[in-house]
């Protein structure tokens, strides 16, 4: 799952290069929404940048491909799953004319479908199309926070078919690939702690899934808040095992 933090970079390239000031004050709507959880505050803002873009006589296929990602990714953090896989969909039909088949391009829009079939709860698609990304990724970028958003969707798929070891596995080899790139503070360290808990309260190791969503939680905590949506999750849940 891409994180949020990856899509204010990717908004920022986009959305600023070469704008004016509107586009300027976009960003700058579309990051506070996407950072303050309120995704379908972000969709407008998007929207309107792509439709600018697809009104030029010749659309900029990068810029387009981008939009549509974000657009994407604010409608799957909205609930809107089928609407997020048709913006993602499109996102992989440019990224495949436009660079090779196992292109990182590829891989990110793999990734991203993955993450709105694993929100679906449909594990099966959520894994193929995770491991597809990972293919491409590992040979690409390893060692990357790319290859640990991988593992991560990887994991949440074995844990929704029920296969917690395999799951652990591959959070545990995104969690060695953030400590050592970037530290126990990212954000992203939230999502693999919230998968690890899950995995262990499956194989009914309820020590190891407390101290799992504690790590979640103080994280989500100081970097989003206590209003942000994850980390609403992530108290719920560990309020049901005190």
């Amino acid at each position: 799952m891409p994180s949020t933090n990856h899509y204010f970079a990717l908004l920022t390239l986009v959305m600023g290069m070469g704008c004016g000031t509107a586009s300027k004050d976009t960003i700058k709507a579309a990051q506070k929404a996407l950072y303050e959880g309120h995704y379908a505050d972000a969709i407008p803002y998007i929207a309107a940048e792509l439709a600018k873009e697809e009104a030029k006589p010749v659309p900029e296929s990068s810029r387009l491909s981008h939009y549509n990602q974000s657009l994407g990714h604010a409608h799957s953090e909205a609930g809107r799953f089928e609407k997020a896989l048709s913006f993602y969909h499109k996102a992989l039909v440019i990224r495949l004319e436009d660079e090779r088949p196992n292109g990182l391009g590829v891989a990110n829009c793999y990734n991203n479908i993955g993450e709105v079939h694993l929100k679906k709860r449909v594990g099966v698609k959520a894994l193929e199309y995770g491991l597809k990304s990972l293919a491409i990724v590992r040979v690409l970028v390893p060692d990357s926070e790319e290859f640990a958003l991988n593992c991560d969707n990887i994991g949440s798929a074995y844990n929704l078919m029920g296969e917690p070891d395999k799951a652990l596995e591959y959070f545990q080899k995104g969690r060695d690939v953030r400590l050592k790139q970037f530290g126990p503070d990212q954000i992203d360290f939230a999502t693999t702690y919230f998968g690890m808990a899950i995995a262990y309260g499956a194989k009914k190791n309820y020590i190891k899934e407390k101290e799992f969503l504690r790590k979640a939680y103080a994280i989500q905590l100081e970097q989003r808040g206590k209003d942000h949506p994850d980390t609403k999750r992530t108290k719920a849940k560990l309020d049901k095992i005190k």
